[in-house]
């Protein structure tokens, strides 16, 4: 996870990330709008790149970080930080091909 947050933000990784169970988020549009669409197609890209939605085999097994993908058992723990606007994002998902 620390892998994640490293490629996704600058700073400190918390010790903890605290998420909804199944991704049940109800925000204004606004916020999804907040962040540019490249961001977005660029999580799309780390889904298709995993080869579908598979969460982590089982809760306790490591998840290995692979900078070209992301399962849904990651994006689920990254959710609230992606739709709160610190820590800032870095400009990752300005890469070629995105």
């Amino acid at each position: 996870m620390q892998e994640y947050y490293h490629s996704f933000f600058s700073g400190v990784a918390p010790e903890i990330f605290t998420f909804a169970a199944g991704c049940q988020y109800i925000l204004p549009r606004s916020e999804i709008h907040a962040r540019p669409f490249s961001f977005w197609k660029y999580i799309h890209k780390l889904f298709k790149n995993a080869g579908n939605s598979n969460f982590a085999p089982s809760w306790f097994e490591v998840v290995e970080f692979d900078e070209d993908e992301m399962n849904a058992w990651t994006f689920e723990r990254f959710v609230p930080l992606f739709f709160n606007h610190t820590p800032p994002l870095r400009n990752i998902y300005n890469r070629a091909g995105v």
